[in-house]
Parts: structure tokens; sequence; C-alpha cells
């Protein structure tokens, strides 16, 4: 998390920060302006070098922080614990819903209004109700 917040620094703040330090340690910042290349100077390259830096320890903290939440996920799975929003999904209702809907007394609309979830919501639990009754008559 501090480097995301680094991150944030530009060329400018870094020459300014030069340009502070060059200040209160009695150095002519003159020292600093002297071209390495045509259009790099010290300040420049110096700059250059932090925010890659930066950038680089940010990107570092980023990857990091993934992964350490993947193996947070994974670990809560592995413990029987459900990730993510809970379901709003209510089987004896669901059930009753869906007879109605497969009796062509209700819509897919009315039905998913009825139920109180998204048209698609209620679609794809249909799917999966249905995918469950062809496990299970395979089974048997």
């Amino acid at each position: 998390m501090l480097f995301t917040v680094l991150n944030r620094y530009d060329q400018l703040d870094i020459e300014e920060k030069i340009s502070d330090y060059a200040r209160k340690n009695n150095i002519d910042i003159k020292d600093f302006s002297h071209e390495l290349a045509p259009g790099i100077s010290v300040t420049t390259a110096i700059g250059d070098v932090v925010l890659s830096l930066i950038e680089q320890a940010a990107e570092e903290d980023k990857q990091d922080f993934k992964e350490r939440q993947r193996a947070g996920i994974d670990r809560a799975r592995a413990s029987g614990q459900t990730i993510g929003r809970p379901s709003q999904k209510q089987p004896k209702r669901f059930q009753k819903i869906c007879q109605m809907y497969r009796d062509k007394r209700v819509t897919g609309r009315e039905a998913a209004k009825i139920l109180g979830v998204a048209q698609s919501t209620f679609y794809r639990w249909l799917r999966e109700d249905e995918q469950m009754r062809a496990n299970e008559s395979q089974q048997t």
C-alpha cells in the first residue's frame, strides 16, 4: 500500500525534493543542472530513476497484494466459507414460482418480479435447477 501512495509523485515533485535537499545541504543547485546528455540533467536522471523504482515497487506491491488476497480466498473456500454476496434464492418459494412458470401461468418477467430478482437471475436459477434435475435423473 505504501508504494501505491508513492506512485502519485511525479517528476516535478521529485525535482522539487532534490532542490530542497541541495539547499539543506548547502549544495549549489547548478551542480545538479549539468547535462549528462542532450536534454538530460543530473536532476532529470535522478528523477527518472526514482520514478521507475517507485513504479516497479508499486507493481510488486500490487502483485503481492493480489497473491495474498487469492491465498485468503482459497483458504476460506477450503474451510467451507462462502465467498461473495449471499444468494437471495429461497428454494421452496423458487420451486413454487418455477412450477407456475413451467405451467405457463406466469412469464419469466413476472416470475422474476415475484421473486424480487432480475429476469436474468431468474433464468439463471431456472437453468441451474434444470441442470440439477438432469444430473439427478442420470444418477438414478
